[in-house]
């Protein structure tokens, strides 16, 4: 059962990226210091499934790539639906005085969840 509520923001942190599209991520729920650690897809993405491989596949360069645009970046993300094996986000990094949106960033390579 899916449960959407209106657009929601949170600071996270990438704690680990599994694939380009699947996340472990640290959400600050901004109620007394109170923090939850998700597991979150990307709305309107899907990439190759790079779990446990090497970074020379193609699913592990996409892995990495996402692994490089978050490095040590302050992250936000937007909810859209909170299901029973994670919560489905747009993912947004700050780079200098901006959010690079990194669904979008992955949709234009390709990476399109047609669903």
């Amino acid at each position: 059962m899916d449960s959407v509520p209106e657009t929601r923001r949170f600071i996270a942190e990438v704690e680990e990226v599994h694939s380009g599209d699947d996340l472990v991520l640290m959400v600050d729920l901004g109620i007394d210091n109170l923090f939850k650690k998700v597991r979150a897809r990307l709305h309107g993405v899907d990439t190759p499934d790079a779990y446990k491989l090497d970074s020379d596949t193609d699913a592990g360069k996409i892995r990495d790539r996402v692994k490089e645009m978050v490095k040590g970046r302050s992250c936000c993300i937007e909810l859209h639906a909170m299901r029973r094996g994670g919560w489905i986000v747009t993912l947004l990094v700050r780079d200098k005085a901006e959010y690079i949106n990194i669904n979008e960033v992955l949709r234009e390579l390709g990476f399109v969840f047609e669903g």
